[in-house]
């Protein structure tokens, strides 16, 4: 059995303040790498669930200031919940946009 990655121990974190589904807290994903054949793509990497959660921590401890849209770092996560699905289908709309014109 292998070990517990830290990335596996943060999400464990994240699911305590609230960021993770605790339907899948206790779930391990396959790590990258584990299997025949797989490969990971860039898109994989920055819409990995522990990258975004990160990404998130970042924001909150550098208490960000609200930009145009007048949102405040208290406001940001509501906003990530409701919002999860819509977000992860457009920035993954916008990542194949950029790539097919690279």
């Amino acid at each position: 059995m292998r070990r517990s990655q830290k990335t596996e121990q943060q999400a464990d974190r994240l699911s305590r303040i609230g960021l993770e589904n605790r339907k899948y807290t206790r779930a391990r994903s396959t790590g990258y790498g584990e299997g025949k054949g797989m490969s990971v793509t860039i898109q994989d990497l920055v819409l990995d669930r522990n990258n975004l959660n990160q990404a998130y921590l970042r924001v909150k401890r550098n208490k960000g200031v609200a930009g145009i849209d007048d949102m405040t770092v208290n406001d940001l996560l509501p906003y990530l919940r409701e919002n999860k699905m819509e977000l992860l289908v457009c920035m993954r709309a916008s990542i194949n946009q950029h790539q097919s014109n690279g």
